[in-house]
């Protein structure tokens, strides 16, 4: 029985012995969400669990695992924070995490339809930045979609994007032995899936994100999927084979130039893509907002990290690959002083015999062996002087980071009046939710 049915003997109920339940508020595809309280700090949290159901099927189970993880390993302010993991007595795996008030991209778009043009770049340039994060870890998140783009509010009341739902996400590693991660089972929302996640799921790199972003971008300003049709299999099919509609078929306001940037998102050959989130949000920029110079700015700095990039794949060089290059580093570090103590003896050596048989004066007259050491004088070689020791390694100044600024409000024609909090899960789709003051009037 799942949790949504058994919901009166869970309510109040003490889970791990520190949450107290409050209520149900979402379902996933995996489990059930459920708002408790921390009873030691009195802190409001959303806790996922896994349904029984699920945990019967293996593969859910790495997912759910692989969803703790991956959002852990990210500390972006822009995807949902993981504050707990565990397992119940009854055996149900929970993550536990922060608890959010909002709506997700979805309900935005159900309810209010197509939004501003400044407003969907800013939102999607935010959930760049998260996307830039996972990426730079080796992380591709597979499953981006409006739904698991969630609308919430900051410390400072200014709206903020969190990236859900981190359930299918694959990372690259060498060597791996999670299943997960060469699997070939189709996974995701057909509608944002790229063409090659639909063929090959096995050899995904970011650009497959990249093109969600472009879909979702798509519908944020034209209140449709780029691809939809009655059955999932016509959707998929119409991916693989048919270009999408024009964005100003239906949005004649949007720029042609902007238009250019969503189609080449969706380029059937990930070749004919941007190579990443810091391209494609460099690309959006003019369409951006004010505050957008200072996001794009630091999207590219998270994606780059001062690591050489894979032109293949589009990734930064992975942590293993970064020990690598330090171990070389290091190598070549001591192979140079190695070489240089070398040098130092032999100089030590040629000053000594150097000492034992001075060089001839200048003239032309050559010089007899008589000349150079006279009979009956005794030779006497200088001691050679120490050679000084070299001085310390200058340290290297640690990297400065520019403050970042944080983005004003938006609302429809250029308002920033503030967005109205709900209540919704952190796993799509939240229920007690509304859409966010300034997003509902649009044109």
């Amino acid at each position: 029985m799942g949790l949504s049915e058994s919901l009166p003997s869970w309510e109040g109920q003490i889970l791990a012995g520190k949450y107290r339940v409050d209520r149900l508020i979402g379902r996933g595809g995996m489990g059930d969400v459920v708002a408790a309280e921390h009873l030691q700090l009195g802190q409001m949290v959303a806790i996922k669990i896994l349904r029984p159901e699920s945990c019967r099927d293996s593969s859910a189970v790495a997912r759910f695992v692989r969803e703790a993880r991956a959002t852990a390993s990210l500390r972006s302010d822009h995807v949902a924070r993981v504050i707990d993991v565990g397992t119940l007595d009854s055996g149900l795996p929970y993550i536990v995490m922060e608890h959010l008030l909002g709506t997700n991209l979805d309900e935005v778009l159900q309810k209010g339809g197509p939004l501003p043009i400044e407003t969907a770049v800013a939102l999607v340039l935010q959930a760049c930045e998260a996307i830039a994060e996972a990426h730079s870890l080796r992380i591709i998140h597979r499953d981006l979609k409006p739904s698991n783009l969630f609308l919430t509010h900051g410390s400072d009341g200014r709206y903020l994007v969190k990236v859900l739902d981190f359930g299918i996400s694959k990372a690259i590693l060498q060597d791996s032995s999670d299943s997960i991660t060469t699997t070939t089972q189709v996974l995701g929302t057909p509608a944002y899936m790229s063409p090659e996640q639909i063929r090959h799921s096995k050899y995904l790199d970011g650009r497959t994100d990249v093109w969600s972003l472009g879909a979702i971008l798509y519908e944020l300003l034209t209140g449709v999927p780029a691809y939809e049709a009655e059955a999932s299999s016509a959707v998929l099919a119409k991916i693989i084979a048919d270009p999408p509609a024009p964005v100003r078929t239906t949005r004649p306001d949007a720029p042609a130039a902007l238009e250019k940037v969503i189609l080449r998102c969706l380029k059937k050959d990930p070749d004919d893509r941007y190579g990443g989130v810091a391209e494609l949000s460099k690309a959006l920029l003019p369409f951006a907002d004010d505050d957008g110079p200072l996001l794009v700015e630091r999207i590219e700095r998270i994606a780059t990290a001062a690591v050489p990039t894979d032109p293949d794949n589009g990734f930064g060089i992975d942590v293993l690959a970064r020990v690598g290059i330090w171990r070389s580093t290091m190598k070549y570090i001591a192979v140079t002083v190695l070489a240089f103590s070398a040098t130092i003896a032999g100089t030590k050596l040629l000053t000594r015999k150097g000492a034992a048989s001075p060089a001839p004066p200048s003239g032309n007259a050559a010089q007899t062996p008589s000349d150079i050491v006279p009979p009956g004088r005794e030779v006497t070689v200088p001691e050679a002087k120490p050679v000084a020791s070299l001085p310390p390694a200058l340290l290297e100044s640690p990297p400065t980071t520019s403050p970042r600024k944080t983005p004003q409000p938006i609302g429809h024609g250029g308002s920033r009046s503030d967005l109205r909090k709900s209540h919704a899960t952190s796993a799509p789709p939240p229920v007690e939710s509304g859409v966010p003051e300034g997003l509902a009037d649009r044109k």
